[in-house]
């Protein structure tokens, strides 16, 4: 009879702990940035295996020893946070660690799901990033120098701001100084116009009075107002004004009488 054992498989949820500090399973992630800083990433990995006869077979088939966690789902999970870590530089890990952690969870549970030696046997429940960990020297030296940015950012705002103000200010006395001008230009505008018009209203007026006269008393008329200028010149004028239509008789006194 030939010899007999069997093997046990769990088929609970398993979680895989890679952590700095205890307790954990497994320690955390050692990578290297772009520009050669070291960091520690904590992650989690939990797993079902597959209850299904057929999966758990020919998940006892491909390790007969039953540790696949260490063979290849660690090494895998180690691997791709690896990669994503290489791909940034230590200041935008730092800047987009969020972009980062989630890099990190899709490439990890993408790899575990379509690896050849668990497809089909192991099913990927969640994978969790607790912590990007970077030199705590390197980490303040690094948030000092974001401080500053952000600093000079800020500044170059204000400054920004000031101008914008300061034109504004200047833009609007700019505009008030034309409305003025403009408002003058009318004003000046209007005052000719009427003046125009009362001159046109004069004219017309002037035009109407010459118009009831013939041109002989037109002449007349003339001929006395050059002859009151004259005696005005000299003094002592009486106009006597007929009541009838007529020309205005002019009597000059006799030279040195006495009223």
């Amino acid at each position: 009879m030939p010899w007999q054992f069997k093997k046990v498989v769990w088929l609970k949820v398993e979680a895989v702990d890679m952590f700095k500090n205890p307790p954990r399973d497994y320690p955390a992630v050692t990578a290297l940035t772009k520009d050669g800083a070291e960091v520690q990433v904590d992650i989690t990995v939990r797993y079902q295996v597959v209850q299904r006869d057929d999966a758990i077979k020919e998940l006892v088939r491909r390790y007969p020893d039953l540790m696949f966690e260490e063979n290849a789902i660690v090494p895998i999970v180690r691997e791709e946070v690896r990669n994503i870590v290489a791909k940034y530089t230590l200041t935008e890990i730092i800047e987009k660690r969020e972009k980062v952690r989630l890099e990190i969870i899709n490439a990890t549970e993408h790899r575990l799901i379509s690896d050849p030696t668990l497809k089909g046997c192991i099913k990927i429940i969640d994978v969790a990033v607790r912590n990007i960990d970077i030199p705590s020297d390197v980490k303040k030296a690094i948030e000092e120098k974001l401080a500053a940015q952000q600093e000079a950012l800020a500044a170059e705002y204000r400054k920004k701001k000031l101008l914008i103000e300061a034109n504004a200010t200047a833009l609007a006395k700019i505009i008030s100084a034309k409305a003025e001008a403009e408002s003058r230009i009318i004003a000046a505008l209007a005052e000719a116009n009427a003046t125009l018009i009362r001159a046109e209203a004069q004219k017309k007026a002037i035009i109407l009075i010459i118009s009831a006269y013939n041109s002989t008393e037109y002449a007349l008329i003339q001929q006395y107002i050059s002859a009151l200028e004259k005696v005005a010149e000299k003094g002592g004028l009486i106009i006597i004004v007929p009541q009838e239509q007529g020309v205005p008789v002019l009597i000059t006194p006799p030279s040195g009488s006495k009223g």
